[in-house]
């Protein structure tokens, strides 16, 4: 069963999460109060979080199995894409459960400024980084300050998989990238160049 549009379509991209899933689900559950899909999208039937959807979720109409029509998350995330039909497409990592409470508020400023990209930012000014390595925090930082202030990307966040478009985005660029969380940035970069709505949104950062 294909998802019916919506306000939103969440995109997980999952690779064996196991019951990491469950507590993702239980949160979108508690705080996402706009209509939303859930589309899980996976590589192989035997991925483990499956069973952890299929035994504690069985009875929520909207979660969906998509199975990746390649290999690999970039490969997972289109395929969400293309089979979403709502006006907003979220897309989240499988291990955050603890962002979900501004989901809703990005749709709100989505649509009071006309924002075609919401970028959750780990280095706005009302963000917090938990239990970050100190090394791989000042690498991820002097990148996106790079692209920032130099390469004027419009957005604190850039290299975060962590975004929400507008339909016009997904249906006015076709992406060349191929690997990894690059769609992101690709969405990102040729939005900017389209002239389209860009905002940054606090969020937070928490390593496992």
């Amino acid at each position: 069963m294909r998802p019916i549009n919506k306000i939103l379509d969440i995109v997980i991209p999952v690779y064996n999460e196991g019951i990491i899933i469950k507590n993702t689900i239980i949160s979108l559950n508690a705080n996402v109060k706009s209509k939303h899909n859930i589309l899980i999208c996976y590589d192989d039937d035997s991925d483990t979080t499956l069973p952890t959807i299929k035994n504690d979720f069985f009875n929520q109409e909207n979660i969906f199995l998509i199975k990746n029509q390649g290999a690999g998350v970039h490969s997972a995330v289109l395929t969400g894409i293309k089979n979403s039909l709502s006006d907003y497409i979220l897309i989240m990592p499988a291990d955050d459960d603890y962002n979900h409470s501004i989901i809703d508020k990005m749709i709100y400023d989505a649509n009071k400024f006309g924002a075609d990209i919401i970028c959750p930012s780990r280095f706005s000014k009302n963000s917090r980084i938990v239990n970050g390595p100190f090394f791989k925090f000042i690498i991820v930082k002097i990148v996106n300050f790079s692209l920032y202030y130099f390469a004027k990307v419009p957005s604190k966040d850039s290299t975060n998989g962590f975004r929400l478009f507008s339909k016009k985005v997904i249906s006015s660029i076709k992406l060349k990238s191929s690997n990894g969380f690059t769609y992101s940035i690709e969405y990102l970069l040729k939005a900017y160049e389209k002239k389209m709505i860009i905002r940054d949104f606090p969020a937070d950062w928490y390593e496992r």
